[in-house]
This record gives structure tokens, C-alpha cells and sequence, in this order.
């Protein structure tokens, strides 16, 4: 039961972040299912080793691993999450004003395909709350 809220939690709160699917996923992105597929001796922990199996993570396996003890819990993979999500926003506001422009936007391929679906007031700029309703949806 435990280990079911948890999962619960963890996924809701990384399932709001902004990174892709399947094995390349992002650490952000990853879900407890993917988690347990990637913890193949079920001992509720992804070692160095098992993170092998998915590239990004094992990429930023020592920034996600926040205890430096070689692996990797849902605790800390929640906690990498909350501190990394928005940072696309960041990176796309080439300015720093606050907001993204059609122009900024055009840098991202996704971005920029779904632009007007998040312009909700159709200003031509995304604020950090129409990036977060679109992430929403």
C-alpha cells in the first residue's frame, strides 16, 4: 500500500513536468511504471547500472542521485523533478522577460507547434502559467 501511494504521488507530480517518453525519457518524465521496469531487482531503487537502460537518466544520474549513495529512489527522482520543472520555459526565454514569444517559441520544434493552443488570451506570448495550463491538457 505504501509503496502504491508513493508510486501515486511520485507520478503525478512528474507527469506535469515537461520531458519525452520511452527509454530516452527524461529523468523528470519518468513515471513509476518506467521506474519499476528500469529497477529490474525490485529492491525499490535504480542503480548506476540498471539506469544504463534509460539513456537520459543515466546522463544526470549523479544530479538525480541527491544522497550520493549510487541509486536512485522514487523520493529523489520526485524531489529532481520539482526543482527541474519549468526549465524549458527558461531556456526558450532567450530575454529572460518572462514570457515566450512566437520567435523564442520557434526554437522548439513542440513549442512551436502547439504556441496558439497555449496563448490562451492570443497576445502572441506564452506567460509561465499558459506553459503550465498547456502541460496541463
Amino acid at each position: 500500500m505504501k509503496r502504491t501511494t508513493w508510486a501515486a504521488l511520485a507520478t503525478s507530480f512528474l507527469l506535469l513536468s515537461p520531458w519525452a517518453h520511452a527509454a530516452g525519457e527524461k529523468p523528470q518524465r519518468m513515471g513509476m511504471e518506467k521506474f519499476d521496469q528500469i529497477d529490474t531487482n525490485r529492491d525499490g531503487s535504480i542503480s548506476r547500472e540498471e539506469a544504463a537502460a534509460a539513456p537520459r537518466l543515466a546522463e544526470q544520474f549523479a544530479e538525480v542521485d541527491a544522497d550520493r549513495d549510487g541509486k536512485v529512489v522514487a523520493a529523489e527522482l520526485k524531489n529532481y523533478a520539482k526543482t527541474h520543472r519549468g526549465k524549458g520555459m527558461d531556456k526558450l526565454d532567450t530575454n529572460q522577460d518572462g514570457v515566450i514569444t512566437r520567435d523564442e517559441a520557434a526554437k522548439s520544434k513542440k513549442m512551436a507547434s502547439r504556441f496558439d493552443a497555449a496563448d490562451t488570451d492570443k497576445d502572441g506570448r506564452l506567460t509561465e502559467q499558459e506553459a503550465k495550463a498547456l502541460k496541463a491538457k
